[in-house]
């Protein structure tokens, strides 16, 4: 593994859920790869997997902005929420 950038050896995600979940990402050679173990070989991500990860991350940020711009969220016009029960 030759470093070719700053990016190389970078953990992106990194997840342990109970007994056999886990996922981990991992730059390698400038090149996202992902394993399933923790010991597990390291399998390069396809240009499909990468332009699926893409769009749904650009998902997500929309949804965020919507949320983060939306009228009843962010005005400070409207009164406080009030909890009745």
């Amino acid at each position: 593994m030759s470093e070719t950038n700053g990016l190389d050896g970078l953990v992106i995600f990194q997840q342990h859920e109970g007994f056999g979940m886990y996922h981990e990402e991992r730059v390698i050679d400038g090149k996202l790869f992902w394993r399933s173990l923790p010991n597990g070989q390291w399998v390069e991500y396809t240009n499909e997997q990468l332009t699926r990860k893409l769009q749904e991350a650009q998902q997500k940020k929309t949804s965020a902005d919507f949320y983060e711009k939306a009228p009843w969220w962010t005005n400070p016009d409207l009164p406080p929420l009030k909890v009745t029960c």
